[in-house]
């Protein structure tokens, strides 16, 4: 599955942690067809309708060493509107597919749901070259003129990435649920890589952004190894920059703490507000009593398009912490108060 750094669902989350706990489990059964990519792939042997049979693990990417995004024919990774070039449509003979309500900032993540329950998630992020496997991990294809890495397959998880420069837009097609079968994830990670290489391919479009905008801070610089020891047995926690420093992850072996850049929905409203050192957050997800999830979202400033607004999203996970349900809110609480301080931000 792959490590998105947002989950709008506590449901989600739970499973983000069963994930980095590095547990497995056994996939059986087929899931729905799904149609080529619209058009002809500008290659010259094409992209393949399913996935290989044989399995393969993915590998975990490493945090870049710099913020700095460099020059491809996507442009600024922080800037750039992922979504703008994913069509839905294309996958609704799968399910009901859906963006998430709040996108990170270099990433655009939607999901494939069959009633109440995610099946598929599709996932969009650019990440630098060296936080990737190498080209040479996967077969090489191009569409739409741009260099795709087709990367073998696992149970879990169909990816491809497309390379620019020292950029790569890695696209997957991820396991939600246990009765989707490898060929149709790999089916779906070759139709969301041709949408996503054409709009690159055609000039990525930006995002709307507030101004000033958050994607140009690193969140990193608002978490400190020393959070959270009260609550992890005086353990440190080690930040990590991922993407192009609009996404922190600080970890230890009982807790894992993510604090990101998001753009969010206004027409979502949240469950419940509080306040925190003067900072007010906004909690969009029910947390129940025994959860070892909880996230919380701080709304910043409206952007150019009045329907989104920027804010920073943090989310505390309790791998083998001893804290649960409103004990981990509260704690992610006060963690949120030193974050947003040490970052300048309300």
């Amino acid at each position: 599955m792959a490590d998105r750094p947002v989950q709008v669902r506590c449901l989600a989350l739970v499973g983000a942690v069963l994930m980095l706990a590095g547990c497995t489990s056994t996939v059986a059964g087929r899931g729905a067809g799904l149609p080529n990519p619209s058009g002809p792939p500008s290659s010259t042997s094409g992209l393949p309708t399913s996935g290989a049979s044989t399995s393969g693990s993915a590998t975990t990417p490493t945090s870049p060493t710099s913020s700095t995004s460099p020059a491809s024919p996507l442009g600024d990774p922080n800037t750039a509107d992922l979504c703008a070039g994913v069509r839905l449509a294309a996958f609704r003979q799968l399910g009901t597919p859906v963006f998430e309500p709040s996108q990170p900032a270099a990433a655009c993540y939607a999901t494939v749901m069959k009633g109440a329950d995610p099946i598929i998630d599709l996932d969009v992020a650019v990440k630098p070259a060296n936080t990737v496997p190498p080209r040479s991990a996967g077969r090489t294809t191009t569409v739409d003129g741009l260099p795709v890495i087709v990367r073998q397959p696992d149970q879990f998880m169909c990816q491809r990435d497309i390379w620019l420069s020292n950029v790569v837009v890695n696209v997957g097609a991820d396991l939600a649920a246990s009765k989707t079968s490898q060929s149709t994830l790999c089916r779906t990670a070759d139709v969301l890589v041709k949408q996503v290489a054409t709009s690159i391919a055609h000039g990525a479009p930006r995002r709307p952004l507030a101004s000033p905008s958050l994607v140009h801070l690193v969140m990193c610089d608002g978490v400190r190894p020393g959070d959270l020891r009260e609550i992890s047995a005086g353990a440190s926690i080690v930040p990590a920059n991922y993407y192009y420093g609009t996404w922190c992850r600080a970890t230890n072996d009982r807790y894992t703490l993510g604090v990101q850049v998001v753009f969010r929905k206004t027409a979502a409203k949240p469950v419940r507000r509080s306040t925190t050192s003067g900072h007010p957050l906004a909690w969009f997800d029910d947390i129940l009593p025994t959860s070892i999830a909880c996230d919380v979202t701080s709304i910043q400033q409206r952007t150019a398009d009045p329907t989104l607004v920027e804010a920073v999203d943090l989310y505390l996970i309790a791998k083998n912490g001893p804290l649960r349900g409103q004990s981990l809110c509260t704690a992610l609480s006060a963690e949120a108060a030193k974050v947003l301080t040490r970052l300048t931000l309300h």
